[in-house]
């Protein structure tokens, strides 16, 4: 554009000059304010649109001088002209963005099938990006941009072509790693470094743009999200056995600014270690997403995982142990009918044996041969007693062993108490639905006294485990390995009362209106359960459930007599005062109103004691 400046003292902002023949004062100092001389700024605007739109289509790096900016509309000492010069940036504008033609690749691209970046994505794009980011549009070429960058400006004062922000951009790193394989890892970290000074650190560490020295890439990992960023290679750890540890590319631990940004934030968050240490490797086995295929640990790899807990205060052995214990698969054993087979299961959800326990009336007697159970295998009780790491005379943590070690993966000695999967909510308060086939008789007879139909139950808990020990307990031929099991479970649940069971012992019955309203407490599923299965042996013999038995005591042979139907075989005075005795419905020595109950039965019955135990008005709860 020819450049001529308007005849004046004072000089605009605009990329350009011009001039025509405007009429002047007579000082020749400044524009007359008349009609002539606005028609004049209006074929001014025509024509530098004309300008611009040629150049656009014939060489596209200089035609962004040729748009005005809205920023540069301003002129000093002159309201008239300033008007005059806004109306003229304005209509230039207009004119470009309406009829804005650019030639790409052969095909004319209009201003709304454009795509351009932010300059901290500035030559990191390419049309395959904008492809999978916008599709439909054109990501504006870098031969059609001019060296200064006034580019970008006009777009972005014009309007129209759409801009690709860096928070969009990181959406690159969700593309398949064969999308981006000709990206070296230079890009990933300008892209990382745009991100973290755009302030969008949470967004860029849920995304896989790490690249580690083996080519692949990660998201930035903390510990808790199962996996692990070294400086460098620790083959003989067990973070790097288990492959829940990456070592990061040498560029990023480099000189270079975009690196050092980028390693700084890495190493403010936490993300990247120098070594790593038990409890962040801990923490990385116990998050890690193993998608449904837990890794089977083998006797090495097991002992380095016991000797990493031992190097714990017992808060965080207790808090990983479990959540270690789901993500691992080590030996167990199952019956199948007569068989004991080898497997792999979670120690979470096994058992320990005798042998581990060190308890001969303890859970795996009572269990015997069910099947359905999981048990750790004996074999670790060996496998866990070499010294591990620990040499010596030193000030080492001694190694854990195997019972106390399993114990803290989750392997339990008494049977596990669940809640059903089957809830609804008020409010975020669950409950489950009461199954009327399901129920077993003292809830039914607590749910008939309720003056309000009760449709779910809060608080209540299942226990297959204890179930299937009943049944098989059951079936045992001899009665004396029978009368040994039952001893032995009841042994279990004593001894485990107050840890597991003493505050599962009811369930409370609720109907619904708009939040769940209370109806009365009934025996929950596994009390039930354990209630009304004969697993028991009476005094002669014969099957029994414990609702329909009593301990013999002096108090409780007073009121119901001598009869050897009546009383548990075992039970006696000792067991009287037992939690778990009472919560299964076996009677033992009344409370002075239980004592006053019978006494009235028996002067309403003319003088009779017909005892209610054994002669079937069934188990009901009592508490």
């Amino acid at each position: 554009m020819t450049r001529h400046p308007l005849p004046l003292e004072a000089s605009s902002h605009l990329p350009f000059s011009m001039n025509a023949q405007f009429d002047i004062d007579v000082a020749r100092r400044e524009i007359q304010h008349e009609r002539l001389n606005a028609w004049l700024f209006e074929r001014l605007a025509d024509l530098t649109a004309s300008v611009a739109l040629y150049r656009l289509g014939d060489d596209p790096e200089s035609a962004w001088r040729a748009i005005p900016l809205k920023d540069e509309r301003t002129f000093p000492g002159d309201a008239w002209v300033a008007e005059r010069i806004a109306d003229f940036v304005e209509a230039i504008q207009a004119c470009v963005r309406r009829r804005f033609r650019i030639r790409i690749a052969g095909e004319e691209r209009r201003l709304s099938s454009l795509a351009y970046e932010t300059p901290a994505l500035d030559r990191l794009l390419t049309q395959s990006d904008i492809q999978f980011l916008r599709r439909g549009l054109t990501l504006l070429p870098h031969s059609a941009r001019d060296r200064d960058g006034r580019w970008r400006a006009v777009l972005n004062d014009i309007g129209d072509a759409t801009l690709i922000e860096v928070l969009e951009g990181l959406g690159l790193l969700e593309r398949e790693d064969d999308d981006l394989e000709l990206r070296d890892v230079r890009w990933f970290i300008k892209l990382a470094r745009a991100a973290i000074e755009g302030d969008l650190g949470d967004s860029l560490s849920s995304l896989r743009s790490i690249v580690a020295v083996d080519g692949s890439r990660v998201a930035p990992p903390m510990a808790h999200e199962g996996k692990l960023l070294l400086r460098s290679a620790q083959n003989d750890s067990l973070a790097f056995r288990l492959r829940l540890a990456h070592v990061i590319d040498p560029v990023y631990l480099s000189q270079w600014r975009d690196a050092a940004i980028v390693r700084k934030w890495l190493e403010d968050e936490g993300m990247l270690k120098d070594t790593v240490d038990p409890e962040s490797t801990l923490r990385a086995l116990a998050s890690h997403n193993w998608d449904d295929q837990l890794p089977r640990i083998g006797d090495d790899d097991l002992r380095l995982i016991r000797d990493a807990f031992a190097e714990l205060d017992q808060e965080l052995q207790e808090e990983l142990g479990p959540e270690v214990g789901q993500k691992i698969e080590v030996d167990v054993q199952r019956w199948e009918g007569s068989k004991r087979v080898t497997d792999a299961g979670q120690p979470v959800n096994a058992y320990l044996p005798a042998s581990i326990e060190d308890r001969k009336d303890g859970w795996s007697k009572a269990a015997g041969g069910t099947e359905g159970l999981s048990w750790i295998n004996p074999r670790y009780e060996e496998v866990l007693r070499q010294p591990g790491r620990r040499r010596a005379g030193s000030d080492e943590p001694r190694p854990l062993g195997a019972r106390t070690f399993f114990r803290l993966l989750g392997a339990e000695t008494a049977p596990r108490l669940i809640t059903s999967t089957d809830v609804e909510t008020r409010h975020g308060d669950p409950a489950t639905p009461i199954a009327s086939l399901q129920l077993i008789a003292p809830q039914i007879d607590a749910l008939r006294a309720f003056e309000r139909h009760a449709t779910h139950l809060k608080r209540d808990r299942l226990s297959p485990d204890l179930l299937a020990v009943l049944k098989d307990i059951q079936r045992e031929r001899g009665l004396g390995a029978r009368r040994e099991r039952a001893r032995a479970l009841l042994n279990t649940l004593e001894r485990e009362w107050e840890r597991l069971y003493a505050s599962h012992t009811t369930a409370d019955a609720v109907w619904s209106e708009h939040t769940w309203r209370d109806a009365g407490e009934i025996p929950p599923s596994w009390v039930a359960n354990a209630m009304c299965e004969p697993w028991l042996t009476s005094e002669n013999g014969k099957k029994k459930a414990p609702c329909e038995l009593a301990v013999r005591t002096p108090a409780t042979e007073a009121i119901s007599g001598n009869n050897p139907s009546l009383f548990a075989f075992g039970l006696d005075e000792s067991d009287a005062a037992s939690a778990a005795i009472r919560a299964l419905g076996i009677q033992t020595d009344p409370q002075v109103s239980e004592m006053v109950d019978q006494l009235t039965n028996i002067r309403d019955q003319g003088g009779v004691c017909r005892r209610t135990i054994g002669d079937a008005p069934v188990c009901g709860h009592r508490r």
